[in-house]
């Protein structure tokens, strides 16, 4: 079963999918080339969440409490994490005249995933289990959702 990725891997990740380190303290929206690393930090606090719950669900020795445990939080979004990294990464690309489409396809999948959030049973159950407390994965990240869509009121 995967772990949550620590500091030394995020920052592996950030250097090569590129963005800046998120910006010191502010409610100012973060720049548009910030905008991936403040989704992996969201993903990443989520992740973290989840450990107690995984170990508890492999415990179980049950095959669908197993599949939520092996695959974690990539598992539990049907892609949509990729689809919305994806869009940061042609965001954070796109020339002038490429940016407002970009940032058109980036909206678009900040609702699709806001929706899959509210509306997927096996998150709910992940937050609301009886096997360990403390899962957190719709908070942090509708926050990063609401802060890259703030960012992108001015494209």
């Amino acid at each position: 079963m995967p772990e949550p990725l620590n500091d030394a891997q995020i920052s592996f990740v950030r250097r090569y999918i590129g963005g800046l380190p998120a910006a010191a303290g502010g409610d100012a929206p973060p720049d548009i080339t910030q905008l991936a690393d403040l989704f992996l930090d969201a993903k990443a606090e989520a992740d973290r969440s989840l450990v107690g719950l995984r170990r508890a669900l492999l415990d179980e020795g049950d095959p669908d409490t197993k599949r939520i445990a092996e695959f974690g939080l990539n598992g539990l979004t049907n892609g949509n994490s990729v689809s919305l990294m994806a869009a940061l990464q042609d965001l954070r690309r796109a020339g002038p005249d490429k940016r407002a489409d970009a940032a058109r396809v980036v909206r678009k999948q900040c609702d699709t995933y806001r929706g899959f959030l509210t509306r997927d049973e096996v998150i709910g159950l992940c937050e609301d289990n009886p096997f360990f407390g403390g899962v957190a994965i719709v908070a942090p990240l509708t926050r990063a959702l609401n802060a890259i869509e703030a960012a992108l009121r001015s494209v």
